[in-house]
């Protein structure tokens, strides 16, 4: 990926793109042999601990993301508003943006920043 992509060579600090490989393949077949199989062990659970720990803690989200909500938050906030049921009406209050309608507002909110 390296070799294909402008973008990974210029964060690498090539100075100019290049067609050539950066490095040879075999270079981790020796890197691994220096190594040795007990240090590539020891990275290897360190590897499978990370991914475990990223995996309960994705798992923790879902479950307190998927507890229901409390039944007094609902007498809280009811529902307000009405369910249209013909879909040929369209209540007329309702504003459709336009490009210029986001064009306005957002250069409305450039000036807003820039005060």
């Amino acid at each position: 990926m390296i070799q294909e992509n402008p973008y990974y060579q210029h964060f690498l600090g090539y100075t100019s793109y290049t067609y050539e490989p950066c490095f040879d393949p075999s270079l981790f077949v020796y890197i691994r042999r220096r190594l040795g199989a007990k240090i590539l062990g020891q990275i290897n659970e360190i590897f499978v601990r990370r991914v475990q720990e990223i995996a309960e803690a994705e798992r923790s989200e879902k479950e307190r993301q998927r507890k229901p909500r409390s039944k007094d938050r609902n007498k809280e906030n009811p529902n307000q508003g009405k369910l249209i049921l013909d879909a040929t009406v369209a209540p007329s209050n309702i504003k459709h943006p336009t490009d210029l309608d986001l064009l306005n507002q957002s250069r409305k909110i450039t000036i807003l920043l820039h005060l």
